[in-house]
């Protein structure tokens, strides 16, 4: 999963989509499990070449969804945890007070909106003051396969990992 600079996210999945809804359903598990609202919000990349999504299980016996959906669940909450855990920085809320609602990071105690899931992306993208030392010692990268969608460094937040293994 990939958190976009419009605060839109990408799943990446080595399922088959053969025209069962399992991108839809895919997308509806990242949004609620991320927080985003709206299914619309997620990019589902269904791609069956290796070298960019894990090898999927196969699209029989019904097992698909509920074999995709555990790990979708998974690594949203990984990426929920990495958002929540940069926002608090920024913000000096702390974690557990803060809660991703509708695409947008609110405090758990009123509800007020501190901003959005594109502001946060914007911040992490191009705010110069963060370094290194602020970024967690572990970064994952993608493979020397996967594309990279521009030239411009990522930031600590934008990690890739695997939809299903």
């Amino acid at each position: 999963m990939l958190l976009n600079l419009d605060g839109s996210v990408t799943m990446q999945c080595g399922e088959t989509e053969i025209g069962q809804g399992a991108d839809t359903a895919y997308a509806q598990m990242t949004s609620d499990v991320v927080g985003l609202g709206d299914y619309r919000k997620v990019h589902v990349v269904s791609c069956q070449d290796t070298d960019i999504t894990p090898t999927g299980l196969g699209a029989y016996a019904s097992r698909q969804t509920y074999v995709a959906g555990f790990s979708i669940r998974q690594t949203g909450l990984m990426l929920k945890e990495k958002i929540l855990d940069y926002a608090s920085k920024l913000t000096r809320q702390a974690v557990y007070n803060m809660d991703i609602v509708d695409g947008n990071i609110v405090r758990n105690t009123d509800g007020k909106v501190l901003m959005s899931l594109s502001e946060l992306a914007m911040h992490a993208q191009y705010d110069p003051a963060d370094s290194p030392s602020t970024s967690p010692p572990r970064v994952l990268t993608p493979s020397a396969t996967t594309p990279i969608p521009s030239a411009a460094p990522l930031p600590w937040w934008r990690w890739t990992s695997p939809c299903a293994r």
